[in-house]
């Protein structure tokens, strides 16, 4: 029996996180704190407040994670200069480390799942990929079903 869109979609959704935390857990941390490390990615340093906003997580969890990226010595708390009641979060020596060695995971899981697609798909799961990440993006975070 063919699948609908939206058991595809949920399928592709549960799979695709289930790998990601399998990776994030072969790389010694946790789901929240995969997402954290990545957030802060490139940039090096990144306002904590921020990161519960880029990430959809509430405060309370993105602190917790931080907490323990910090006591891993991996991430560091430093106020932040434009307001002292605020913190930005930063990489140390070895949470940048961690993190390289973390994107050059994550990445080459996503490169393996793509190369077992074959090569004259590939174009258009981009494509659909594109679309999806828009279309995800720019949708608001309602509940659905009819709970208050």
């Amino acid at each position: 029996m063919e699948k609908t869109e939206d058991e595809l979609l949920r399928i592709v959704t549960r799979v695709y996180a289930q790998a990601q935390r399998l990776q994030a857990r072969c790389c010694g941390i946790t789901t929240t704190q995969c997402q954290v490390l990545c957030a802060i990615g490139d940039e090096g340093t990144v306002p904590q407040a921020e990161l519960s906003a880029r990430l959809g997580l509430e405060k309370s969890w993105v602190s917790r994670a931080i907490d323990s990226l910090e006591r891993d010595g991996l991430v560091e708390r430093r106020k932040c200069c434009a307001d002292a009641r605020m913190y930005d979060v930063a990489f140390t020596e070895a949470g940048k480390a961690r993190y390289e060695a973390l994107e050059e995971a994550l990445n080459s899981q996503a490169a393996s799942v793509m190369a077992s697609i074959p090569e004259s798909e590939r174009a258009g799961v981009r494509k659909a990929l594109e679309l999806l990440s828009v279309a995800l993006s720019s949708m608001a975070a309602t509940c659905r079903c009819g709970n208050p």
